[in-house]
Order: structure tokens, then C-alpha cells, then sequence
């Protein structure tokens, strides 16, 4: 095999490589999220690395987001004083008016771990909102 023909193929093995890696690197599912920066104009939301709005500016404080363990990205979100959390693709994790204070782990009867239920605060008063039902009790 000639030494150019030799080149040209670690040329093209080289190009092949580095295109999966880009590609894998700025998939959608990586690129949005990883690269979202809190951005503000009076109100805190979400641009991408060019400015460009992803999420309108809506809220009093905002962080990075991060992804819990077997759950989609998520990133705390302050409203009107109320804490809260953004979650990537679905919007808030508690309706604006109540205040996210805990998330409560617990085990049913059946021994599987759960993790639907976060103890609120709305005005001076606490209650369980439960996420699958969407229902406060």
C-alpha cells in the first residue's frame, strides 16, 4: 500500500471519529440542557450559549440545571418568594402559588421506594402535593 493511500485512510478514520464525538457531544438531548445558561432582563430564564432565549424569563431567581438520578434535568426557580423547581420539558414541579419546602421519600407496604410526594407551604399553611395526580391533600 502507498504511503498517500496510507494517509487518506488515517485521514478518514480520523474525520469518522471526531464526527461521532461532535455529533454524540451536541445531540439534542445533551446540547439543550447542558449548555442552557440562567440569562436575565429584569426576570431570570434560560438562553442558550448565543443569546438565543430557550425558556422565557418568567421567574425571581434561577440556577444551572442539573438531572437527578432517574429523573429529567430540573433547575431551582424562585416566584414571587415561593421556591420551586423547573423541570426540563415540563414546567414547574409545583403550581407557582404553594412553596416547594421538602420532598418526601418513603416505602409502601409492598417495599417499593417512592418519591411522588413534597410537603408545600402555601401562605401559612402546609400540605402534601402529590406529583402523579397532581393533587394537594
Amino acid at each position: 500500500m502507498s504511503k498517500q493511500k496510507i494517509n487518506l485512510t488515517n485521514t478518514l478514520i480520523i474525520l469518522i471519529l471526531n464526527f461521532q464525538f461532535f455529533s454524540t457531544l451536541f445531540s439534542q438531548n445533551n446540547y439543550e440542557v447542558k449548555f442552557l445558561i440562567p440569562y436575565n432582563n429584569g426576570k431570570w430564564g434560560w438562553c442558550d450559549t448565543l443569546g438565543n432565549i430557550k425558556i422565557k424569563p418568567k421567574y425571581n431567581k434561577t440556577t444551572f440545571f442539573y438531572k437527578p438520578e432517574n429523573s429529567l434535568p430540573e433547575a431551582y426557580v424562585e416566584i414571587n418568594g415561593n421556591k420551586n423547581y423547573y423541570i426540563y420539558g415540563k414546567g414547574l414541579k409545583v403550581p407557582k402559588e404553594y412553596s416547594n419546602e421538602k420532598r418526601i421519600y418513603y416505602t409502601d407496604e409492598k417495599g417499593n421506594s417512592k418519591d411522588d410526594l413534597i410537603l408545600i407551604r402555601f401562605k401559612n399553611k402546609y400540605g402534601i402535593y402529590e406529583m402523579s395526580t397532581k393533587k394537594m391533600s
